[in-house]
This record gives C-alpha cells, structure tokens and sequence, in this order.
C-alpha cells in the first residue's frame, strides 16, 4: 500500500496531527520515524487504514512547538508526551 505524505495547512494542524496525540498518549519515548510508521498503522474510525500523513519534518515541528512534548536527547531524538 502506498501511503501519501502531505504538506499541512496551518489551519488544519490540529485536527490532521489528533493521531500523533493517540499514537503518544501511553507516554513511551519514540522517534519521529516511529510515529510516522504507527500513523500508518493506525485505523481510522471507519476500520480502514490511513491514506494521508504527515512528513517527518512536519511531526518534528509539531512536537517541538506542542507544549504537552518534551524531547529526549541522544543519537536519535526521541520525544514522549508529557503525563
């Protein structure tokens, strides 16, 4: 299956990046390559797998500005949500 990378609208981040908040909601430490590949993974309400994500450079982005992540450093940088 192939999976679309999108460029996000500023006015449609919050409800586009609503499964980065599920995905990193049990607060564990993951990489943006990790939840880009669990976004793929995960079902929409409908039963069906997702068709549009967002790119590694956007999902670093909207860690890095969301107050509720904080980022761990290291080789690779790893971020969880705050609980």
């Amino acid at each position: 299956m192939r999976v679309q990378v999108v460029y996000v609208k500023s006015r449609n981040k919050e409800i586009f990046f609503k499964p980065v908040n599920t995905i990193m909601k049990d607060g564990e430490w993951r990489s943006e390559e990790q939840i880009q590949k669990a976004w793929i993974d995960l079902p929409r309400h409908d039963g069906l797998k997702r068709k549009m994500i967002g790119t590694i450079n956007e999902i670093r982005s909207y860690l890095r500005l969301n107050q509720n992540y904080e980022m761990k450093d290291g080789k690779v940088k790893e971020w969880r949500m705050k609980v």
